[in-house]
Formats: structure tokens, C-alpha cells, sequence
């Protein structure tokens, strides 16, 4: 099961930050902008109700004061650090970037200004950056539990799994009801991530989340369904995984679910169920590990065949490197089909993929990979395939990325053009 993406739950730990309060250390002094439009903007940002306000009048002030030589130091960094604020609070991190690091040239030991500092940096590509970001940052404000879980979510997107969990710990010590089950639920994904499936049981246990985000509790019950089913609480699984069910939005979330659906039906005897399930989550687009892409078929013309041929060429031509990867051992997760074509009795021809089992001299035992219309034929049947027989070649990597297939992305253009004509 692909986790959830960090960065989406980095994306819901970004809203826990406006709930929490920081106690200003910034000493003010009078000057353009005022302690009340201060206090006022400090409110408005931790609360959601009116955070997404019309900021003018304030950004003017807190401009005016940068640029007053009057103003001080100390009251320059404050209103850098509202800037700063205001500008991630309408989704603009340029901005906000830009207004924060000008705070931290003039004060880089402030303590509310590491905290936003980090906070704008969040969704920097460069993961150990952001990472060394909220390290300063919980230095110097270790009571805030909004870091550790933006800490957290960044360890998650480089998989270090370990030392996110740590932090989401912490983050469930000083956080409140609701909070608290949101670092139970990131804490969860890193525990499934690493096949700890008793702990992601014995973790959910501590979760209570009626007003936390419909993905994540999509997540959480898709993770404690899975973790269940494999150790054998079919029944709790598959309770789990039909709650995931009201949650989820997309087909392939669904399609996933309905896959290990099936699999709790059939650990439980249940075939009908299992059946049933199965069929969902194929019609839902969901495709086991390793298989060949999904096949679009193309009528059969004198136009296609000709196009084809050179293609045919190129791919064979790539085949004898392809069979010596396969034999000196493709890695973990990685699978590998050969596409040919196949006649039934009535002379109907398709052209299928069949997944490799064993390559012996230059014959291949497989199993086709198709739902074929062919008389004689389906899908999963052991079928035996001559090398002077094969068109083309494909290897799949545990995250659904191909190489090879020639002539199915060929075919795939081939089919767009003609629709969009």
C-alpha cells in the first residue's frame, strides 16, 4: 500500500500552526505602527474564522514602519515577522520567504522568528534543509507542538520513519484532544510505512478525530484496516476498510480498498463477497504489483500493421539486452512481460502481454496478463512463448513506472490522435 504523501499531511500540519498560540517575545516601541494593530493581527491569524481577512490597512502600516528611521530594530523584526504571516496566510511563501529572512538578518536569535522562519521554508525541495529549519526552530521554542509535527511530516518525505515518529510523540504530549489524534494519525503512517502493523493497532487505540480532515481519516482507517488483515483480524479489517470507503474521494483510493476488501472476504471464506470486491476494484482501475500496463485495443487496420512494423523492429532489437537483466535477476518489486500476439480457433488475433515466470533458452512460461475476447483463452492461463514470437517487452517497477512497450504507447497515441480527429 503506497502511503499518503507527506507533503499533504505537511500541508494539514500547516493549519494546526495558525491554532496554536505563541507568546510574543518581541519587545515594542513606539512608532507607525501601533501594540493594538500588533495584538490585532496576531488574533486574526491564529483564528480561522477570520484569518483569510482583507490585510491592507495593516500590511501599510507594518510597511510604513520598515521603512521608518524611527522605528527600532526590535519593532522592524516584529513587523517583518507579521509580513511574513500575513503573506503565508494568503498562500503567497515568495512573499512570505522574503519578509522573514529580513527579519532573521536582523535578529536570528529570536525565538518567534525561527518558528516562522521555519514555517515559510516548509515546502522548500531540499527536505534536510527544512528539517535543520524546525531543529532551530524547537531549540529555541520547544513548547510548541506545531514544530514537531511539521518536523515530523518533512522526516516522513525523506522516509525516516524513525525519527518522525519521535517527533509525533512529542507532538501528542503537548498537544490538545484533537491534535493529539492528528500526531497519533501521522504516527500511524510511519509505523505502516515500516510494516509495524501491531503498532499501527495498538496506536489506534489512543485516536479520537471527529473534526479532523476527511483525508485523514481516510487514512487512518485504510492503514488500520490493512494492518489488521495482516494479523488476522479479518472481521476488524474489513469493518476498518468499509469505513475507509465513506471517506475516500478518489478511484484509486476506492479501487484499493475494495482489493484488500476482497482479500479479508477470501481470508474468511466468503467468495461471493470476495468476487464481488475483486470486480470493484478492477473496474475501479486497480492493478495488482508488476502488472503490464493497461492494454487500450485498436481496430484492426492495414494503416496500424504498417505503422507497427518498425516499431516491432526497434523493440526487438532491444529484447536480447532486456532477457539478460531478467536473468541476472531484476530487483526486488520489479516484474517484466513480453507482448505477443495470440490466434484462437475462429482465427480471431489479439496481441496480449504475458508476465514472465521463467526464461529457459529462448522460450519463455508466463501467464497472460489480458481479459482476452479469444476463444480458448483468459486471463492468468499458463502460456509458453517462443522468443521469434514476441513484439515487445516491458519491465515494471513497484511504483507502476515502465520501461519498454513500444508498441502499447504507440497504440496509446496512436488511439488519441484519432479521437481527438
Amino acid at each position: 500500500m503506497k502511503k499518503t504523501s507527506s507533503l499533504n499531511l505537511l500541508a494539514y500540519s500547516f493549519a494546526l500552526a495558525a491554532c496554536f498560540s505563541i507568546e510574543l517575545s518581541d519587545p515594542v516601541f513606539a512608532a507607525n505602527v501601533s501594540q493594538a494593530t500588533i495584538d490585532l493581527i496576531e488574533r486574526d491569524l491564529k483564528d480561522a474564522k477570520t484569518s483569510g481577512r482583507d490585510f491592507s490597512k495593516e500590511i501599510a502600516e507594518l510597511k510604513e514602519t520598515v521603512e521608518s528611521k524611527d522605528a527600532s530594530p526590535q519593532l522592524k523584526v516584529t513587523c517583518y515577522r507579521l509580513l511574513s504571516g500575513i503573506s503565508a496566510n494568503l498562500n503567497d511563501m515568495s512573499e512570505a520567504l522574503a519578509f522573514i529572512e529580513k527579519a532573521y538578518a536582523l535578529d536570528p536569535t529570536n525565538k518567534d522568528v525561527l518558528a516562522q522562519r521555519a514555517f515559510a521554508h516548509s515546502l522548500d525541495s531540499d527536505r534536510k534543509k527544512v528539517v535543520d529549519y524546525y531543529t532551530d526552530a524547537i531549540a529555541a521554542c520547544p513548547e510548541l507542538s506545531w514544530l514537531y509535527f511539521n518536523r515530523g511530516s518533512a522526516l516522513q518525505g525523506m522516509e525516516l520513519h524513525k525519527e518522525a515518529i519521535q517527533d509525533f510523540e512529542k507532538a501528542a504530549t503537548l498537544s490538545a484532544k484533537d491534535q493529539k489524534a492528528m500526531a497519533y494519525i501521522l504516527k500511524i503512517n510511519s509505523l505502516f510505512s515500516m510494516s509495524e502493523f501491531k503498532s499501527v493497532i495498538e496506536t489506534s487505540k489512543n485516536v479520537s478525530f471527529a473534526d479532523l480532515p476527511v483525508p485523514l481519516k481516510a487514512d487512518y482507517y485504510r492503514a488500520l484496516g490493512y494492518s489488521q488483515l495482516r494479523e488476522n483480524q479479518f472481521q476488524e479489517g474489513i469493518k476498518s476498510l468499509t469505513q475507509a470507503l465513506t471517506y475516500s474521494s478518489s478511484d484509486k483510493e476506492k479501487a484499493l480498498i475494495h482489493h484488500f476488501l476482497a482479500i479479508g472476504h477470501h481470508k474468511l471464506n466468503q467468495k461471493e463477497k470476495a468476487a464481488e470486491e475483486a470486480s470493484l476494484a478492477e473496474k475501479l482501475g486497480y492493478r495488482h504489483p508488476g502488472s503490464p500496463p493497461p492494454d487500450r485495443v485498436a481496430p484492426s487496420s492495414q494503416e496500424l500493421t504498417e505503422a507497427l512494423k518498425p516499431l516491432i523492429v526497434q523493440a526487438r532489437a532491444t529484447l536480447p539486452d532486456a532477457k539478460k537483466r531478467y536473468l541476472a535477476g531484476l530487483p526486488s518489486g520489479h516484474f517484466m512481460s513480453v507482448t505477443t500476439g495470440l490466434t484462437d480457433k475462429n482465427g480471431h488475433h489479439e496481441q496480449v502481454f504475458v508476465t514472465i515466470d521463467s526464461w529457459t533458452g529462448d522460450v519463455v512460461n508466463g501467464r497472460l496478463a489480458n481479459d482476452v475476447s479469444l476463444e480458448g483463452y483468459k486471463r492468468g492461463q499458463a502460456l509458453k512463448v517462443n522468443e521469434k514470437d514476441m513484439l515487445d517487452w516491458t519491465i515494471v517497477n513497484p511504483k507502476g513506472e515502465e520501461e519498454g512497450n513500444v508498441l502499447g504507447k504507440f497504440i496509446d497515441k496512436w488511439l488519441d490522435e484519432r479521437q481527438s480527429k
